[in-house]
């Protein structure tokens, strides 16, 4: 929770696409695996009324990513409360 807190508060890293139009090739390329950009995209997207396959396949990824960072996070915490 703390970390989408945080994201929400924070202004958006630039290979997200909050900025279409100022991208240039490369930021484009490399907004392809940020989760911030699956988030933007779909959001965007479903404020339009566009429900493609790409933005089941984007919900999709982003919530696998946050299955594994909840599962990472949980595991850590775990192990740091038995070496306590």
């Amino acid at each position: 929770m703390p970390g989408i807190a945080s994201m929400s508060n924070s202004r958006l890293p630039p290979p997200s696409g909050a900025w279409p139009t100022t991208r240039s090739t490369w930021i484009r390329a490399a907004a392809r695996g940020n989760p911030v950009e699956w988030a933007v995209v779909a959001a965007r997207d479903g404020f339009e009324g566009r429900a493609d396959p790409g933005l089941v396949l984007r919900l999709g990824l982003l919530a696998a990513f946050a299955a594994a960072c909840t599962a990472f996070a949980v595991r850590a915490f775990e192990r740091y409360r038995r070496s306590l």
